[in-house]
């Protein structure tokens, strides 16, 4: 008998929409496909709460790191605290 706590489980998405079916766009939330306009993350969701899917990246202007010390400083200071 296979331990029942090393299976995985299997999860079924929903049919993915005709692409005329969602004209401004369309998000997969909660488990459905839905416009844009109805798209919404939960203020308990975990990565809203644990920011496992925040990050911040550097601009490039002309070639260049745009304002990279500001952006170091403000990184280090969210670090410290």
């Amino acid at each position: 008998m296979p331990d029942t706590a090393a299976q995985t489980t299997l999860l079924t998405l929903p049919a993915t929409p005709a692409p005329a079916s969602f004209d401004g766009g369309c998000a997969f939330a909660e488990g459905a496909y839905v416009p844009l306009s109805e798209a919404k993350v939960s203020l308990f969701d975990w990565g809203f709460t644990r920011s496992d899917v925040t990050y911040d990246v550097v601009g490039v202007w002309q070639g260049a790191f745009f304002r990279l010390r500001l952006c170091e400083n403000t990184a280090l200071a969210v670090a410290q605290t």
